[in-house]
């Protein structure tokens, strides 16, 4: 027999304007900046995000250098000014990443 498949691809807007695309609060407000209304309990568990976030290359300033709990609490707006270019590309990879996996 034969099997056919239809690609099926989606198109997902990011939202990337540099530091106006930090908002005021936590790395994990910051993950699921657009979600509508995503609480904790239906978010990926804490490791997994945190595995997700390391492979796509966020810097130890934001992660840490291993899994910790509650690691994703972190006050993110005391380091917006200092977050590099590609920590704010990658950060918008990761809420894409999140968002539509």
């Amino acid at each position: 027999g034969l099997c056919a498949a239809v690609p099926m691809a989606r198109v997902v807007p990011v939202i990337a304007a540099g530091l106006g695309a930090v908002v005021e609060g936590t790395l994990f407000d910051n993950l699921y900046f657009a979600s509508k209304d995503v609480h904790r309990e239906q978010s990926l568990p804490e490791e997994k995000l945190w595995s997700l976030c390391k492979h796509v290359g966020l810097s130890e300033v934001l992660l840490g250098k291993s899994f910790e709990e509650d690691w994703s609490k972190v006050h993110i707006s005391s380091f917006a000014r200092r977050l590099s270019g590609s920590d704010l590309f990658k950060l918008m990879l990761a809420r894409a990443l999140v968002q539509q996996p």
